[in-house]
């Protein structure tokens, strides 16, 4: 029903701004508005199809590391991974190790 709403509010609002143009009101018969809801879900329709034969790219394993070093002698070095688990999990670790250096 989504799509059905999406074109009627798309109506509604394309009645709006010709409303505000020229003052005159712009009604849509109820055969207009089915012919649109009719062209909404087919669109939809065929949209859903392709998203459900749509190939999805190879999960791979993604990552960061990366390091830091201040001018009082602290430094840190930290990483991050997120790899996929089976078709849909995913695994996800990050560490840090900190080091503040001398404090006055």
């Amino acid at each position: 029903m989504k799509h059905i709403s999406f074109v009627v509010c798309a109506l509604v609002f394309c009645s709006a701004a010709a409303y505000a143009q020229d003052g005159s009101v712009v009604r849509l018969s109820a055969t207009q508005i089915q012919a649109a809801e009719a062209e909404g879900a087919k669109s939809h329709a065929a949209s859903a199809l392709l998203d459900d034969q749509a190939v999805l790219p190879k999960r791979q394993i993604h990552g960061e590391v990366g390091m830091s070093i201040s001018s009082r002698g602290g430094r840190a070095v930290y990483g991050s991974m997120v790899a996929p688990l089976g078709n849909d999990g995913t695994l996800a670790i990050s560490l840090a190790d900190v080091d503040y250096g001398r404090r006055r």
